[in-house]
């Protein structure tokens, strides 16, 4: 079997989503690596190794933050939510 995707774990790692014991996910030997922009730090590659092989690599890139974009978020407030 293949190691899942460098961006599906990225996704469960920065989610916090761990992969169900015995998936193929995280096996002793697995490592996974992130770069991040130093200036914005937003991740830029992630990189998937099993025993020193590597096994997947995923270059990110990042749309530009601009009013258009924007437009597209919703944000919903949950049912009472106080601000303190």
């Amino acid at each position: 079997m293949e190691s899942p995707s460098a961006r599906a774990m990225v996704r469960d790692l920065m989610t916090g989503v761990h992969s169900p014991p015995g998936s193929q996910a995280w096996f002793p030997g697995d490592r996974v690596e992130l770069y991040v922009n130093a200036i914005s730090y937003q991740l830029v590659r992630a990189t998937i190794s099993r025993h020193g092989r590597l096994q997947d690599t995923d270059d990110l890139t990042w749309t530009p933050r601009g009013t258009a974009d924007l437009s597209l978020t919703e944000v919903t407030i949950p049912a009472g939510f106080t601000r303190r």
